[in-house]
């Protein structure tokens, strides 16, 4: 099944059949299919090499998860369910697991002439489900999936309206919040995307097998790894270990990506190892945003300010305007980076 392997010692060119309305390997070939796939296979150095990859997996997904447990106290008071996190981490063990039996009994560690199968599907899910529970995991502790969205929930500058009965400020603030509020909106039903794609990875695999699915399936996890990118950024944060743990690992996975499609173009299999290496080292700066998790601040430094103003103030009543007006813009910049934050954070 899925033409002929190759597995001897040289470089010659090994054949494969290859689909056309997919741009991914097939299994069979068919008379309306006469375009084959030309694919240079791996010698035995790179065969090494790829295994070695895939199976570092397994050392650092156990660090991650040392990380974790580390951490979990932390991670308990930041985000939204440290269970799912945990969950995601775990997955992408399970997934490196089916990937490796994959490969040791269909391709001989390469990527071309894949079947859809039972293995091959199982990678798939326990692999794009585990990048959902990662994103859904780091949410924002203490916000709902479904809520209100911030316009009727915002109570900054006073509750402005942002009528034209209210003063500048007012009307500022307002619109910011009807801005923030579209964002929330958004949020919302960008986490139920990531909801609803761990539920479906699961039929569209057995629904157009494994060249069609690949596509689909690759759009959900770009949405869950924006929102992984962010939230370990903001959620564990935000300081400059998670958001280096957050940008790299996401620059990581657009790099594996763009090398698969490298790989389709060129069918130069060891890209398969450069491929892997992508993917199994993100978990690294993964990691490193972890163990960079801080306790959330409390952030009454700016009501501090306006307290401690008006009480000097007291002693001098020529400042008072002075220290009143800095004051309230102290407020509303502080509140439109608070609201401007949450949508990042959420």
């Amino acid at each position: 099944m899925g033409g002929s392997h190759y597995h001897g010692n040289d470089v010659s060119t090994s054949i494969y059949n290859y689909d056309n309305s997919t741009n991914t390997t097939t299994s069979m070939m068919t008379e309306e299919d006469d375009t084959e796939f030309v694919a240079v296979p791996l010698t035995n150095t790179q065969r090494v090499i790829v295994i070695v990859v895939h199976f570092i997996l397994f050392v650092i997904g156990a660090v991650s998860i040392l990380a974790f447990l580390c951490k979990y106290d932390t991670l308990r008071q930041r985000i939204w369910c440290p269970y799912l996190l945990l969950m995601g981490l775990i997955f992408l063990q399970i997934a490196g697991a089916f990937e490796i039996s994959n490969h040791y009994y269909e391709g001989n560690w390469e990527l071309a002439g894949f079947p859809s199968d039972l293995i091959n599907g199982s990678f798939y899910f326990f692999n794009f489900g585990g990048t959902y529970l990662l994103a859904l995991g780091m949410r924002k502790k203490g916000v709902p999936i479904f809520r209100l969205p911030l316009l009727f929930r915002y109570c900054y500058c006073g509750g402005g309206t942002g009528t034209g009965t209210d003063s500048e400020g007012d009307r500022s603030c307002g619109w910011l919040a009807v801005i923030n509020s579209l964002l929330d909106l958004m949020a919302m039903l960008f986490d139920l995307i990531l909801v609803v794609g761990f539920f479906i990875t699961g039929p569209i695999y057995l629904a157009v097998g494994r060249g069609d699915a690949v596509g689909s399936l690759s759009g959900f996890a770009a949405l869950a790894g924006i929102a992984t990118l962010f939230r370990l950024w903001q959620n564990l944060g935000p300081n400059y270990g998670t958001l280096f743990g957050g940008l790299l690992w996401y620059i990581m996975i657009i790099c594996g990506i763009v090398f698969l499609s490298v790989y389709m173009e060129t069918g130069y299999e060891w890209i398969h190892a450069v491929i892997g290496s992508f993917f199994v080292l993100s978990l690294i700066p993964f990691t490193v945003g972890i163990l960079y998790a801080t306790e959330e601040v409390v952030e009454t430094d700016v009501e501090d300010s306006v307290s401690n103003n008006n009480n000097n103030s007291n002693t001098n009543d020529n400042d008072n305007s002075d220290v009143e007006d800095g004051n309230e813009k102290d407020i509303e910049s502080a509140s439109s980076v608070e609201l401007t934050h949450k949508i990042l954070e959420n």
